[in-house]
């Protein structure tokens, strides 16, 4: 869940903020900045795989926690095109992605499980998932992303992101350290 904060900067958050309407140069620089970042944090946690099954004494499942890495990237495809709904206030429109997502996620780990995959039907669940969430983002919306980066832009817009991501951080810790301390 942390690496998913971070994994925009608070771009999303960041088009939202500004209000603009339609799919401007600063909205293509936000989809640039999330996805470069997205794939840097995939490489992170794939890197890092091994001494996250090693904590959770799991050593044998490090290809589960390598594979699950690449949902980063697909959360990362439509952070995006979800803050354009967002920022139109499409509350209503913004569910039918949130409800693919389940449905896909919850239909193929069971499928999964029921034909005996074991741990590897989550994962694969919730790839499905996420990429059904991103995909729909990507029906719903008009952006048509073209990577692009302005300096500029990029400054001005992380100047506000990485505040609202600070922000959210400290809401996750916050509302979930009853569950660190157990954990």
């Amino acid at each position: 869940m942390l690496i998913e904060l971070v994994s925009d900067l608070g771009m999303q958050a960041t088009v939202v903020y500004e209000q603009e309407e339609g799919v401007s140069e600063r909205v293509q620089t936000a989809f640039t900045i999330n996805l470069a970042l997205v794939v840097v944090l995939t490489g992170v946690a794939v890197l890092l795989a091994p001494a996250a099954a090693a904590f959770f004494d799991v050593e044998e499942e490090t290809g589960l926690f390598r594979l699950g890495a690449l949902n980063l990237v697909l959360i990362g495809l439509g952070n995006i095109p979800d803050g354009l709904l967002l920022r139109g206030m499409e509350f209503r429109r913004r569910s039918v992605p949130l409800v693919a997502r389940a449905l896909v996620s919850g239909s193929v780990s069971i499928a999964l499980a029921v034909a005996g995959l074991g741990p590897e039907a989550l994962v694969f669940g919730l790839l499905a998932g996420s990429a059904a969430w991103t995909l729909v983002l990507w029906l719903m919306t008009p952006l048509r992303p073209r990577l692009s980066f302005d300096r500029e832009i990029a400054r001005s817009m992380a100047s506000y992101g990485v505040g609202a991501t600070m922000l959210d951080g400290v809401a996750i810790v916050g509302t979930r350290v009853d569950q660190a301390a157990i954990g």
